[in-house]
């Protein structure tokens, strides 16, 4: 279910070495995800956006605060949102160019890693993606200096996207057999992209062997635990 990439950081400390781990999500993990979501949202008789980038970030974003064991109150995320489909009127097929801001979400350490956790971090997720539908870029002037002020609150961050199918490119040599972000060694956010398996991703994250295991254990145990659950 994953697989490591070492990139080494020449410490003497062979519990701090730092590699990049990577973990697999199928189509059966994220309609699993997509089942779990809709169960807790139906219960508790609220609307949440269920799709595939929310159920995704939220998942990894809780293991991920599990991993680093975080001593703060509050965990910080912040991830790209592709504005331009929401444009009116809509933007021309020739449009050449972007209209990337950013999504910044927080959630009490507490809640992410309680039971609900998933659940929490999906409606955190979600409702920043309708907050940015609703406001559009309006605010687009403050887009920067947001990003500046979370910046130094250490938030965990992604890097890649769901859309861009790394192992479709070919540049006459042949597909990739396997892609690595390597540039999420110092930036420390999550890489994601789509796998060769259609409607499946792959995740990668940058942690030391301890922080690895507890995410592999979250990670295994937790899609586990909910397909027996949501029977």
């Amino acid at each position: 279910m994953s697989s490591s990439t070492n990139f080494n950081m020449n410490t003497s400390q062979p519990d701090l070495e730092m590699f990049i781990a990577c973990y697999k999500l199928n189509r059966e993990h994220i309609q699993l995800l997509w089942q779990v979501l809709l169960h807790e949202a139906e219960k508790r008789n609220v609307m949440v956006r269920c799709c595939t980038v929310v159920v995704t970030y939220a998942f990894v974003w809780v293991g991920y605060v599990k991993a680093k064991s975080t001593v703060y109150e509050t965990a910080y995320f912040i991830f790209a949102i592709d504005h331009r489909q929401w444009f009116q009127p809509p933007i021309p097929e020739s449009y050449f160019g972007n209209c990337i801001g950013p999504g910044i979400v927080q959630g009490k350490v507490k809640d992410l890693i309680g039971l609900n956790g998933f659940f929490e971090a999906c409606q955190a997720i979600g409702k920043a993606f309708d907050e940015s539908k609703r406001i559009g870029i309006q605010n687009a002037k403050d887009w920067m200096k947001n990003s500046l002020e979370i910046g130094s609150k250490k938030p965990f961050g992604s890097s890649g996207s769901i859309r861009f199918k790394v192992y479709d490119v070919d540049f006459g040599w042949g597909k990739p057999s396997k892609v690595d972000i390597a540039s999420i060694s110092y930036s420390g956010a999550m890489a994601v992209a789509p796998s060769k398996e259609e409607g499946g991703f792959e995740i990668g994250l940058y942690f030391t062997q301890r922080e690895t295991d507890m995410f592999t254990n979250y990670f295994e145990e937790s899609l586990k635990y909910m397909s027996t659950w949501i029977k």
